[in-house]
């Protein structure tokens, strides 16, 4: 279950005839101009690598009505989606925009991406933005100031009067704001920032933990990193699952090792967030987006699913998992030293480790879990 083939992949089809099309394949407010994928003919097949996550997944091609999906994906998955295009008949609306997930007073910019000629009106209608309503073909500088999820719709028009109308529900998700800080926030929807905010880089010679706690006790927080950039070797995020960085570290990232779809695997529901900055270079962060989870939709490996022992250990280390199961030992650095497989049991020898803490990662189509260890001579 090698994590490096996790993904989507399938095909796109002609919905009349069954035949193989050639499509265009995006990750709304993910993906950039080089990670786009396409459909290949003669099979009209598709593979998109991609961390685990919820992710909006849109299908487009020239004379054919766009379709968007809903995929969620974990890690070492692969999601199979095949989709069925309907042709269009002249003129087929669509549009996207800069941004889908934003704090309040952000601005988003549309783009019209409708198919057809001889176009002569585009009215626009953003539900809770300002203005509400525009006639440019591509407007921009739509502003939001509310929390709240908003529709856009677009309405075009050609020259023979024909008109055609597109509507994305809940196209626009508004969310509270936090820039990295030290403290603890308690929420179910916000957007989550390096100290620089949305638009600034991140200072040099810091140091901060932030800790998000669900708002009950049935979620769990999940965070969804949309972009991420700092320092490489120099510049870490540490992310722990837990409420303080004394709890099993999840990684450490830095330079374009984005951390994707991360969700809290303990009873507090919480993840903890720990940024550190050397005296130099910065970069432009990451942008994120934070919401909770249902504890019955997290697919994790409860307690009760994993023995290891001993522990203390002295380098000998007993592991008992249902199924095939991968492993990771990583330090405290978030560097991971010795990775393997097994099937519901194995012993791990790691003898030539030195004294310390390490974190041991266990990966099975259950889910993960961390299990912090320590090994004593």
């Amino acid at each position: 279950m090698p994590l490096r083939h996790s993904g989507i992949h399938g095909t796109v089809t002609d919905a009349a005839n069954g035949q193989p099309l050639n499509a265009t394949i995006t990750i709304e407010n993910h993906d950039d101009t080089y990670s786009v994928v396409e459909s290949h003919l003669p099979a009209g097949d598709y593979h998109r690598p991609i961390k685990g996550g919820t992710y909006q997944v849109t299908f487009a091609k020239n004379g054919y009505y766009p379709q968007t999906h809903t995929v969620t994906v974990a890690d070492g998955e692969t999601v199979t989606l095949d989709v069925q295009l309907e042709a269009g008949e002249g003129l087929i609306p669509d549009f996207h925009a800069n941004m889908t997930n934003v704090a309040p007073g952000e601005s988003v910019d549309f783009t019209d991406n409708t198919w057809g000629v001889d176009l002569v009106s585009w009215t626009w209608a953003f539900e809770g933005g300002t203005p509400a309503t525009s006639t440019a073909q591509n407007p921009t500088n739509i502003t939001y100031n509310a929390v709240g999820t908003y529709d856009v719709t677009l309405t075009v028009t050609k020259g023979n009067g024909q008109t055609e109308t597109i509507t994305k529900d809940d196209y626009i998700n508004v969310s509270e704001s936090y820039n990295m800080q030290n403290g603890t926030i308690t929420t179910c929807n916000a957007m989550f920032y390096d100290n620089g905010g949305p638009t600034g880089n991140y200072s040099n010679r810091k140091t901060y933990t932030m800790t998000f706690l669900p708002a009950d006790a049935e979620h769990r927080i999940n965070v969804n990193f949309i972009s991420f950039d700092t320092e490489a070797d120099y510049d870490y995020l540490y992310i722990y699952d837990g409420t303080s960085t004394s709890a099993a570290l999840i990684g450490a990232y830095d330079g374009s090792n984005n951390p994707g779809s991360v969700t809290a695997n303990n009873a507090s529901g919480a993840l903890t967030f720990r940024f550190t900055s050397d005296q130099a270079v910065n970069a432009a962060g990451w942008a994120a987006q934070v919401k909770c989870v249902d504890i019955e939709s997290v697919d994790g490996l409860e307690v009760h699913d994993v023995k290891v022992y001993p522990n203390p250990s002295q380098g000998t280390i007993n592991v008992e998992a249902s199924g095939e199961t991968e492993y990771q030992i990583c330090n405290v650095l978030g560097q991971c030293i010795l990775s393997g497989s097994f099937c519901d049991e194995t012993q791990i020898h790691a003898e030539n480790l030195s004294e310390g803490i390490y974190f041991l990662r266990l990966i099975n189509e259950q889910g993960s879990r961390v299990e912090k260890i320590i090994i004593e001579k």
